[in-house]
């Protein structure tokens, strides 16, 4: 029962949840380094967070992006004036580890730099976009997956895996199966699974992969994957597949479409390609101004689904 007389006029709910200073912030900005532009992906591994990082993400979008039309008199960060400028800032992507009980990060891993596809040194991966705990069937224990986003002049998005929290080793060719694609936003456990599915593609195709499809392995350290959804589940609107969340013993895909995303479900049963069934279309009858599904979650046993549009 609510007691009526202790709620304030102008509280628009009578629990309106967690205020600002009920959050306490634990780093500093970036780790204290400005370059790491995103908290990309998080995981819960060894009674430790692990945190991916993105690099320069501001410079990267000054060189690619149309900002004349972002009407800013002055870009937010110093940054590059030139595509080779931009080559010379160190974007190698971080992983960091965080003790809640001794209250420390650490950073455990930094990208390697390999030689590119212009026989220049560069990143391996500029980003860690997605984190999951998954045993597969050729690992002893639960094991840290992690995918990657490659530079444009770089070999490739991976898979990595860890078993300690402190070393990453790959497990995956570039591409996951050799496919000419630079990033992958997902990894999902589901039904003794990890599903994933690109998202980037070569010529600074941030959201579109060319390759729409939902992967499954049973054995990612093996680096054995297969497709269990039909290219944009049949549907030639669908440009990528950006978020996949389980939910009521389904599992459930978010997609990047022009004319408003859609949300299909499947109950990963029978062989691959599984049935999939829609279950939202034209961007929750919002059309083009609902492009994309880039967040799923559970939440008080209902599925919740962020909206956005493509810069």
């Amino acid at each position: 029962m609510i007691n009526l007389s202790r709620i304030r006029p102008f509280e628009p709910a009578p629990y309106p949840g967690l205020k600002r200073e009920q959050f306490t912030k634990i780093c500093k900005n970036g780790f204290g380094d400005g370059h790491n532009s995103h908290a990309h992906s998080m995981a819960w591994f060894k009674n430790r967070l692990y945190v991916g990082t993105t690099r320069s993400v501001l410079c990267v979008l000054k060189q690619h992006m149309h900002i004349e039309e972002w009407n800013l008199e002055t870009w937010p960060v110093e940054c590059p004036s030139n595509l080779e400028g931009l080559y010379q800032l160190d974007r190698r992507a971080q992983i960091w580890c965080y003790d809640p009980e001794e209250n420390v990060w650490q950073m455990v891993h930094r990208a390697p730099l390999i030689v590119g596809t212009e026989d220049e040194e560069v990143p391996r991966e500029v980003g860690y976009r997605a984190m999951a705990v998954f045993q597969g069937e050729s690992d002893q224990e639960p094991t840290l997956y992690v995918a990657t986003t490659s530079p444009g002049r770089g070999s490739g998005a991976l898979i990595l895996r860890s078993i300690d929290g402190n070393n990453f080793t790959l497990a995956s060719d570039y591409g996951i199966l050799g496919l000419p694609v630079t990033s992958i936003r997902v990894l999902v456990s589901f039904k003794g699974r990890l599903f994933t599915s690109p998202t980037g593609t070569r010529g600074g195709q941030a959201n579109t992969s060319g390759y729409p499809v939902i992967y499954e392995s049973r054995d990612p350290a093996q680096g054995k994957w297969q497709a269990v959804s039909e290219p944009g589940f049949g549907e030639s609107g669908n440009e990528g597949v950006f978020m996949l969340c389980p939910f009521a013993d389904n599992l459930y895909a978010g997609t990047f479409n022009c004319q408003g995303y859609q949300i299909w479900r499947t109950d990963v049963t029978g062989d691959p390609p599984y049935k999939w069934v829609k279950v939202i279309d034209q961007g929750a009858w919002r059309g083009p101004l609902n492009q994309i599904a880039p967040s799923l979650m559970v939440f008080k046993n209902c599925a919740i689904c962020g909206e956005c549009n493509s810069a």
